[in-house]
């Protein structure tokens, strides 16, 4: 779906700014990817493929528990843990960069 979108679905780290700045553009970055000219576009294809995913992943639980309130916990949950990946991202230069490097 990407490739057909024109959206490039690597993170890049901003790597410069305060904490908040970085934090906010790391996690924005799951609504918001670069296309293919570089430009910010929403990011059409993990909003709606995440989607998919969780309602097909829902046929595998109980009919009772196949509600829209699971749907939504589920899709929040994935959304989320995206966002927190891409600050993990971010930031994890700058504090591998203050581990001691212990060599093997």
């Amino acid at each position: 779906m990407r490739s057909v979108l024109h959206e490039d679905e690597r993170y890049y780290a901003k790597g410069e700014g305060g904490i908040l700045h970085r934090g906010v553009y790391a996690s924005t970055r799951v609504f918001i990817t670069p296309d293919y000219h570089g430009e910010n576009a929403v990011n059409a294809s993990e909003i709606p493929g995440g989607g998919i995913a969780n309602a097909i992943s829902l046929t595998y639980y109980p009919s009772k528990e196949q509600t829209f309130g699971t749907f939504a916990e589920k899709y929040a949950c994935a959304v989320g843990r995206d966002a927190l990946t891409n600050s993990f991202r971010e930031f994890w230069p700058d504090i591998a960069a203050h581990l001691p490097y212990r060599p093997r």
